[in-house]
């Protein structure tokens, strides 16, 4: 058995053409910010980083149930579990549309869903939990991006006899899917990221290289 599922490889490069974009940046540049409002580079990977935190803890988590099973076994998350809001809906009764939400994450295929949310026409609001922080240091940014691919490498070379395709997951961004679609969705996730990273280095006003 592959030491890792394949979707692997394409969060790796992914990851990899993230770093490569940021490779040569400056503090000042990682801090420059288009316009009020708008993200800075530095905040657009640290949005990465804490995205990686996030799901760093779910896969942790799929793992110890299936360690304890050694078969199928899911993870659900609903949307007050993700702190994905509802425009003009109060928090308490995001509950009511849970079931909305997870039979869209049916009906929805999910290379539809992918391509959607990759296409940054189509508006987003990033959850609380993942809101960027500002004002990080450019080195510990990069740190923290490269050093999650060691992470990840580790997690699937020490567990190769564990069948990747049977921990499933939903959350209402990823859909029902499994730890390969989470890798999937996450590197569309950045790739999205990655165009608004190639605006903010093109806008007026950005710090030239000394």
């Amino acid at each position: 058995m592959s030491d890792h599922p394949k979707a692997f490889d394409d969060f790796r490069d992914t990851r990899r053409e993230t770093l490569d974009l940021v490779r040569d940046l400056s503090q000042e540049q990682m801090e420059f910010s288009p316009g009020s409002g708008k993200w800075s580079v530095g905040q657009v990977l640290d949005h990465l980083v804490r995205s990686d935190d996030v799901f760093h803890g779910e896969y942790d988590e799929l793992l110890r149930r299936w360690k304890k099973k050694c078969g199928t076994v899911g993870l659900y998350r609903s949307l007050s579990d993700t702190g994905i809001s509802v425009p003009l809906v109060p928090e308490l009764f995001l509950p009511l549309f849970d079931l909305p939400t997870a039979m869209a994450g049916v009906l929805i295929p999910r290379p539809v869903r992918q391509v959607v949310f990759r296409n940054r026409l189509v508006p987003a609001k990033a959850p609380r939990r993942l809101a960027p922080r500002k004002g990080r240091q450019a080195g510990e940014l990069r740190d923290d991006l490269s050093g999650y691919l060691a992470y990840l490498e580790g997690y699937f070379a020490g567990n190769p006899d564990v069948e990747w395709q049977k921990l499933r997951y939903y959350n209402p961004l990823c859909g029902f899917t499994n730890l390969p679609g989470v890798l999937s969705f996450l590197a569309s996730h950045e790739k999205r990221h990655q165009g608004q990273i190639r605006d903010i280095l093109g806008a007026e006003g950005f710090p030239r290289a000394a």
